[in-house]
């Protein structure tokens, strides 16, 4: 009957030629539903399908456990050699033909590539969740595990029972001596999962998870180690075995354990898939990984060794900077840079975006302006708790209490700067600056010579307009020197011009040992070397000899020549006096 025929094959089918065991099935899969997969499989290279015998035989397992196990019984060696094969093969081609669907229907959207599309992503989700069946050398969690039935026990030609029998002992034998070889290593795995079931089921605290990169790393400086977690291990960063206390950083700006980091990779180049972040599943390759290590000596002692061998070069810089004008050699620059204290209740806490400035320079910055190193662009300064620059101290102290005066500046954002200053020290006043409406500019002009608690105007140089008249005031500031001393001359014949009728007093602020002071240096060279032009120049006039007399249209063209000729000489000497100033400012020359 057919019960008889189940318990024979129950009884003998490990001892069938063409058999597999098959482990790891999850109990969704009823028996029929294996029989069918592997007669798919076995149809797609036959022409008759149903000429593919398949016998499944599932093991006893107990209800506690998801998986089953079950023998496949094959009706041919040309069945068996291809399930094998196909076990051992590519095991990602469900990813493959789904990538393929998906692009060929964004390329040519319509309903057959759709179809192709719902259909790979239904065969990639199946294999997922491993229903696809998978040599056991090449499977990983999830997947149904495929052998041989009892591997070299029997073979295709009939055998005696006790040569099955002495075979099988063999395998018993062998089997334990490989069990007792790796005991050790699974216990310390179970001892691991133990671990780590414990931390998942204990959870991570609020203020270790929220943390982001750049607090981890600053923690892990601190030496504040503890207060980091791997999110593989979800011990504290560093940690893990085999990590040495070195963190492996991702492109992407996540952290975990080097060793975390390097079985994550064996694992996902065992099962022949792309390497991707544990976090966000970017890719990422091995050769664009950072290995941080917290142990390391941080650059704070080398700093204080710097800092006090650049003391010793401070008369030797002092020298050098009387003699030439503001130029220094680079690790002269360095000298002065590390000769500065600072105070000692200032924060050297670095800045969260902009990571590449040491964080010394921004100590000295918000010790300077008493600014947050976090501040933006067009923050407004609040109301206590600032510094003001050394030109600006100097033009508060300069600027008259009850007289008309007018402040130049030669770029827009340090004139906005200054309204904000003179806002806060309450003094009146009034801008002109490039943006504005010609409206704007006459009511300002206007409220500051009629309004008599306006006595300041804040002045970009080149946004008035040309015959711009201030002679209302005597008293003029100009921020910082202009690139031309014509310029200058220009705002200084805003007071100094028809009806002024006081002296005009000005005074430029320039800050010395830098590009300022190598301005005013270039512009006395310049000047220097006009004087000696004009003295070498001479005028000769002698009378004409030999006047030949040509045609117009060659005298025309000749001049038309000798012109663009002139022009183009011009405009060469130009760029070279643009560029030797640009080398001398910059203190390249």
């Amino acid at each position: 009957s057919e019960k008889f025929m189940a318990e024979s094959l129950l009884k003998f089918c490990w001892a069938r030629p063409f058999a597999v065991l098959l482990s790891n099935i999850p109990k969704q899969v009823t028996p029929s539903e294996l029989r069918g997969a592997v007669v798919k499989c076995l149809g797609l290279f036959r022409e008759q399908p149903q000429d593919s015998k398949v016998d499944v035989v599932a093991l006893a397992s107990s209800d506690t456990l998801e998986v089953w196990k079950a023998y496949v019984i094959l009706n041919s060696k040309e069945d068996y050699d291809h399930v094998l094969k196909k076990a051992k093969g590519v095991t990602r081609v469900t990813k493959i033909k789904l990538d393929e669907a998906v692009a060929a229907n964004r390329v040519h959207p319509c309903s057959s590539n759709s179809q192709k599309e719902a259909k790979a992503k239904k065969e990639y989700k199946a294999a997922r969740l491993g229903l696809r069946i998978y040599a056991k050398e090449r499977s990983t969690i999830g997947h149904v595990h495929l052998v041989k039935a009892l591997g070299p026990v029997r073979g295709a030609a009939p055998s005696s029972a006790e040569v099955l029998y002495s075979s099988a002992r063999e395998q018993i034998t062998e089997a334990t001596q490989i069990l007792e070889e790796h005991l050790p290593m699974i216990q310390t795995k179970e001892q691991e999962l133990q671990n780590l079931a414990s931390k998942i089921k204990s959870g991570v605290a609020d203020h270790v998870s929220s943390l982001t990169t750049f607090e981890a790393l600053q923690a892990l400086k601190n030496g504040q180690g503890n207060q980091t977690v791997c999110p593989i291990c979800y011990d504290a960063l560093g940690q893990s075995e085999d990590s040495h206390g070195l963190v492996a950083l991702t492109r992407c700006g996540h952290l975990c354990c080097r060793g975390c980091m390097r079985t994550w990779m064996r694992q996902k180049q065992r099962n022949l898939e792309q390497l991707s972040c544990i976090e966000c599943r970017k890719p990422i390759f091995h050769s664009q990984l950072i290995f941080v290590d917290p142990t390391r000596a941080t650059d704070d002692e080398k700093f204080k060794k710097r800092q006090d061998e650049a003391k010793t070069l401070l008369q030797k810089a002092a020298d050098m900077l009387n003699n030439n004008h503001g130029q220094l050699d680079p690790h002269l620059w360095e000298a002065l840079y590390l000769s500065m204290d600072l105070p000692a209740d200032a924060s050297c806490a670095p800045h969260d975006t902009f990571t590449a400035i040491p964080p010394q320079v921004l100590a000295h910055l918000h010790h300077a302006t008493a600014m947050n190193i976090h501040c933006k662009r067009n923050q407004p300064m609040e109301n206590e708790g600032y510094n003001l620059s050394s030109k600006v101290r100097a033009l508060l102290s300069d600027l008259p209490k009850n007289e008309m005066s007018v402040v130049f500046a030669s770029s827009k954002v340090t004139v906005q700067h200054l309204l904000v200053v003179l806002r806060k020290e309450g003094i009146g006043f009034r801008g002109l600056f490039t943006g504005q409406s010609e409206e704007d500019l006459e009511m300002a002009v206007s409220d500051w010579k009629s309004d008599d608690n306006v006595l300041v105007l804040v002045v970009q140089a080149g946004a008035a307009a040309c015959g711009l008249t201030l002679t209302a005031a005597s008293k003029m500031f100009l921020m910082d020197p202009f690139l031309k001393h014509e310029e200058e001359k220009q705002a200084y014949a805003r007071l100094h011009r028809y009806g002024q009728t006081k002296e005009v007093f000005c005074k430029v602020y320039y800050s010395p040992v830098s590009v300022e002071s190598r301005l005013l240096e270039w512009r006395h060279r310049q000047s220097q070397e006009s004087l000696m032009e004009e003295k070498e120049e001479k005028t000769i006039f002698a009378p004409l000899r030999d006047v030949i007399i040509i045609d117009e249209e060659e005298d025309e063209s000749e001049d038309d020549l000798e012109s663009e000729n002139s022009m183009h000489v011009f405009e060469k000497a130009l760029e070279d006096v643009g560029a030797k100033q640009t080398q001398f400012l910059l203190g390249l020359t």
